[in-house]
């Protein structure tokens, strides 16, 4: 059984790519946090980085901004596990229903 297709692969690789190069541009290497690029960040790891906004009283109190990275990225590989989850189940669905559709015109 095949997991991973070539598109599956491709459209992970870019999703985390660019997640990967917002939390740099949001948060590493500096003393700040660049708003934009945190509210870019936040979007594209939607839903779960609804959990950060709990999580800013630590930020504005001087927790760690790496810290808030790792966060981030986790939040990108939970969308894309359930992503590959989610088309897993519904193509079993897909040939389930074939089957019951088949079944029903043989009889």
């Amino acid at each position: 059984m095949k997991y991973l297709s070539r598109p599956s692969f491709w459209v992970i690789s870019v999703y985390l790519s660019l997640v990967s190069v917002s939390i740099g541009f949001a948060c590493i290497g500096r003393e700040t946090v660049e708003t934009t690029w945190l509210l870019v960040v936040i979007g594209l790891t939607l839903p779960w980085s609804v959990v950060t906004f709990f999580l800013i009283w630590a930020l504005i109190h001087g927790a760690g901004l790496a810290f808030f990275g790792l966060l981030s990225f986790f939040f990108a590989l939970l969308n894309c596990f359930l992503g590959l989850l989610i088309r897993h189940f519904s193509n079993r669905a897909e040939k389930w229903r074939k089957t019951v559709r088949n079944v029903g015109n043989q009889s």
